[in-house]
């Protein structure tokens, strides 16, 4: 890393990344290990322990490198750029995998996945195989940013949107295209962002 880099964000900050994404890998891969149903009660006591914060702690990274916008079409091509081309991307990657190794493609299967990509892979109407669940946070980190720009303009948006956050953790899923993850992950990132002033 560069020196110019250092002094813009500090080494704590790619050293949180690095251990919020092991633990993410780790937590998610012996989650769906098929053996997991014989695994000792301590090992499953620890992937639960850090189920409880490792999504969390990306959200609040995310918010802590959130940097403020100068112009809503500076931040819509950011937004457009760097969060909703690689969701299509790797979700299109991930669908075209699937059907070609796993899946045995038909149209049915391919109008459903494509709706679910479309929803964030949030409908419980629909019982498919979630081909990319996994893209779920980035769908949410949209929802998130585009938040943060209509708040800058209008500040009820912000106090009203961390409002239904809390309604929402307590709810669990309630609302279509990921807007409770969404909400939820926007609490922790704006406690992401608002603690950057006191680091």
């Amino acid at each position: 890393m560069s020196e110019s880099l250092l002094h813009i964000r500090p080494n704590y900050i790619d050293y949180a990344k690095v251990i919020g994404m092991f633990l993410v890998i780790f937590a998610h891969y012996y989650y769906y290990y098929p053996g997991m149903k014989s695994a000792t009660s301590s090992l499953l006591y620890s992937i639960h322990a850090i189920q409880l914060f490792h999504m969390p702690l990306f959200f609040i990274i995310s918010g802590f490198l959130y940097k403020e916008f100068r112009s809503y079409r500076e931040e819509l091509a950011k937004i457009w750029e760097k969060l909703c081309i690689p969701y299509v991307l790797l979700c299109w990657l991930s669908i075209t995998t699937y059907f070609a190794f796993w899946g045995g493609f038909s149209w049915h299967k391919l109008y459903y996945t494509i709706i679910r990509f479309i929803m964030g892979f949030d409908n419980p109407y629909i019982h498919l195989d979630v081909v990319c669940g996994a893209m779920w946070f980035v769908y949410a980190l949209i929802i998130i940013r585009l938040i943060y720009m209509a708040a800058k303009k209008y500040h009820v948006i912000l106090y009203l949107s961390i409002l239904i956050g809390l309604v929402v953790m307590h709810l669990g899923n309630c609302l279509p295209f990921r807007m409770d993850s969404a909400l939820v992950g926007f609490l922790f990132f704006t406690i992401g962002h608002c603690g950057k002033k006191w680091i």
